[in-house]
């Protein structure tokens, strides 16, 4: 990042007084991920469990999720409606070997309740040819409209009908983000799981090894996952829930994955049943105690704060860093709608954007686009131009009228990493 002593804001005084169209089985379907004017990014969840049908057979099942304000209402006779259809197919190899439909629909009394975070649910049951591994395609329609929404799942026959139980559900105190995400809120001091698990009818046998319920949580912060373990009782009921809390300060910075699974192991064996796909969510929360984040982030004030103010942050003890941090904010934020707690939730969301954005070469946040998309967000346009001296080579100009600047990027090698090579003055 350039300098710019002009643009800091000093902090001595402050720190001085208070140191984030697949169809049924048979039909083709459009990869997930493709490129589809018609499909949106809806803040929906699927995952794969069993059911046991009525004629007592078990199958697998593709269940999804979403939230009433994700979806469209339309105005019935008793209030509003809306409709979710959910439609799976089956591949091993690249060959289709069954699929699944499902829908369901509701109706609220009320406009306030199509806002809410209440879920719709919609179940799949699946038919398969073959034990072998296959991929899921699942596409989730809204009915009536063009919004989709696709995702990939693993299903492996072989393992879920080897487990006396399976996840059947998971349910968590996250809240939905407005880019169809989830955050932990910023009143939460925890993130609570309720993991509902379901017994298999056919299957009795406990694993020689026990069965354990495993969930693991990853982030940008964490050189290693972080776990927890709690065994599954012999005599767990049918359904059970079993409750893991992980503390706030316990969880990474930024966007956290969290992977859930029940496993057994004896010997050298490990039998292992992940609940497909992973959890994801962001957490907004700086890690006061962890040295090495704390001393990140203060990294990212650079350009926003003066470093002798930035050097005295550095050497806080780990119980003074959060009223430091606030009597920073409250600095910032002054004179702004929603003073330092909106500028300091801004500033975080865009650390977090930018992993998302830059990443490639390293951590997003620490490339050069990356912290200048922290410092002073998203530019008015931005400008790609080849480079006539370098083949494959070129710049990326970011533009900031307001600012009265533009910042100069250059990809040396046409591999997308571009580096800031200078910052200029500007008149649009």
């Amino acid at each position: 990042m350039v300098r710019r002593p002009d643009r800091r804001v000093g902090l001595a005084a402050a720190l001085a007084a208070g140191i984030a169209c697949v169809v049924a089985a048979g039909c083709a379907a459009p990869r997930p991920g493709a490129a589809d004017p018609r499909a949106s990014d809806l803040p929906l969840d699927a995952w794969l469990t069993m059911i046991q049908d009525p004629a007592g057979a078990v199958r697998p099942c593709v269940r999804v999720a979403a939230p009433y304000h994700s979806l469209v209402f339309a105005r019935a006779a008793d209030g509003f409606t809306s409709g979710l259809e959910v439609q799976v197919v089956a591949r091993r190899s690249g060959t289709q070997v069954g699929g699944g439909v499902g829908s369901s629909r509701v109706v609220v009394g009320d406009y306030a309740a199509t806002r809410s975070t209440k879920q719709l649910e919609v179940a799949a049951p699946l038919r398969l040819r073959g034990d072998e591994p296959v991929t899921l395609e699942v596409a989730a329609r809204v009915t009536g409209t063009s919004r989709v929404w696709y995702r990939q799942l693993a299903h492996e026959p072989r393992v879920l009908a080897a487990m006396p139980v399976w996840i059947a559900a998971v349910h968590t105190n996250l809240e939905p983000a407005a880019n169809g995400g989830h955050v932990l809120a910023a009143g939460a001091d925890s993130l609570r799981l309720e993991i509902v698990l379901q017994r298999q009818p056919r299957r009795r046998e406990w694993p020689a090894g026990g069965l354990d319920l495993v969930t693991e949580v990853s982030g940008p912060d964490l050189e290693r996952p972080r776990r927890q373990r709690s065994a599954v009782a012999v005599d767990v009921p049918d359904p059970a829930t079993l409750v893991q809390v992980w503390p706030r300060d316990s969880l990474p910075f930024g966007q956290c994955r969290l992977q859930i699974v029940l496993e057994s192991v004896s010997g050298v064996e490990r039998l292992q049943l992940p609940r497909e796909p992973a959890l994801t969510f962001v957490n907004l929360q700086v890690p006061w105690a962890d040295d090495r984040a704390w001393k990140r982030h203060l990294v990212w004030l650079d350009d926003l704060v003066s470093t002798d103010a930035r050097d005295a942050l550095r050497d806080l003890p780990a119980a003074d860093r959060a009223p430091a941090w606030t009597a920073v904010w409250d600095s910032l934020g002054r004179g702004e709608p929603g003073g330092g707690v909106e500028a300091q939730r801004r500033h975080l969301q865009r650390i977090v954007d930018a992993d998302d954005r830059f990443g490639g070469f390293g951590r997003g946040a620490l490339s050069d686009r990356g912290r200048t998309y922290i410092r002073w967000g998203e530019p008015a346009r931005i400008e790609v131009v080849a480079d006539a001296r370098t083949p494959g080579a070129s710049w990326e100009i970011w533009v900031y009228p307001g600012l009265g600047r533009r910042f100069l990027f250059f990809d040396a090698n046409g591999l997308g990493d571009y580096r800031l090579q200078r910052e200029e003055p500007f008149l649009d």
